[in-house]
């Protein structure tokens, strides 16, 4: 799986940075384009930061974030069917002395110091259980 980061630099004034990453797979390795890894990279902190409750409420933000470029994907998407793209993501945020971390799909976020690496975010694959029960309890499909 390849990942391409977008690295937004803290203004000087700002007490905070976010980094987020959209998954490039489908442009290298899929059929269906990319149209939405492209999307994210270029939207999905706009929909963050453009929140009211940014930054006093950085959870809230990044929910409705997700969910606010989600429904603009969806919308761009029924004016263009041919459009089967899709994508993974992942954000990290630091507001103050808090990291904030949010991922959909099967993203991973790490964090390493020197030869250590910690899971920051666990992928989100319907192979295993717990997702299964998770996607069925929303209402979703699974297709094999």
């Amino acid at each position: 799986c390849f990942f391409f980061f977008l690295m937004i630099r803290r203004p000087p004034r700002s007490t905070h940075c976010i980094s987020s990453a959209a998954s490039d797979v489908y442009k290298r390795q899929g059929y269906y384009g990319s149209f939405t890894s492209e999307f994210l990279k270029e939207n999905l902190h706009k929909y963050i930061t453009q929140q009211p409750s940014f930054p006093s409420d950085p959870i809230k933000a990044i929910q409705l974030g997700f969910a606010n470029a989600d429904k603009a994907i969806l919308r761009l998407q029924l004016s263009n069917p041919g459009d089967k793209s899709g994508s993974s993501a992942v954000v990290a945020m630091t507001i103050g002395g808090m990291c904030y971390v949010a991922h959909v799909g099967d993203s991973r976020a790490v964090a390493g110091m020197g030869e250590e690496v910690c899971p920051l975010s666990r992928e989100h694959k319907v192979s295993e259980r717990e997702e299964q029960v998770r996607v069925l309890s929303a209402g979703g499909k699974i297709s094999w």
